[in-house]
């Protein structure tokens, strides 16, 4: 990963001041869409490995890994986002995620592209309506690049979502 935090291409711009606070964001990919994560909620990057299924889980339940001694949920977002994608899945990465509120959950992610520094003036708020599926739960924001759009993540939003249990089951 690279950090691109002063990029000529992004819509990051300095306060006249000089002076303002940045926030750094994991950019990761769902099918053909990006997001993003605070890197205050990741606490690594691990490819997947072999998961334990549960049964009557909800569906965005992948299942439960042992990561170093600490046995682990582990969430699909691509089924969590309702994410509808026809690229197949070669490779998968799991972001170790530390919520607000809670022990650390995998996220199952299509791939980790990038981490960005974003001032919030750079961060609009999502379009009222413009996601279907419960989205709006957990996406907080949207960013505009020169290379396309970015969803801004609440991965707290997501855990505590009554729309995830709901709507996968």
């Amino acid at each position: 990963m690279t950090t691109q935090s002063d990029s000529p291409d992004s819509n990051v711009e300095a306060h006249e001041s000089g002076a303002f606070d940045r926030q750094a964001f994991v950019v990761f990919r769902l099918g053909d869409e990006r997001y993003a994560a605070s890197v205050s909620e990741v606490r690594e990057v691990l490819p997947m490995a072999p998961a334990t299924r549960v049964p009557r889980a909800s569906a965005a339940l992948v299942g439960v890994m042992n990561i170093r001694g600490q046995i682990m949920p582990i969430l699909d977002l691509r089924t969590a986002f309702d994410v509808r994608s026809g690229i197949p899945r070669d490779e998968t990465t799991v972001l170790i995620m530390t919520p607000a509120a809670g022990p650390p959950v995998g996220a199952l992610v299509d791939s980790v592209e990038d981490v960005i520094r974003l001032d919030a003036e750079a961060i609009e708020a999502p379009p009222f309506g413009a996601f279907d599926g419960g989205r709006e739960a957990f996406v907080v924001g949207v960013v505009q690049r020169a290379d396309g759009l970015i969803l801004v993540t609440d991965f707290t939003n997501l855990l505590t979502s009554s729309a995830l249990n709901m709507a996968q089951r």
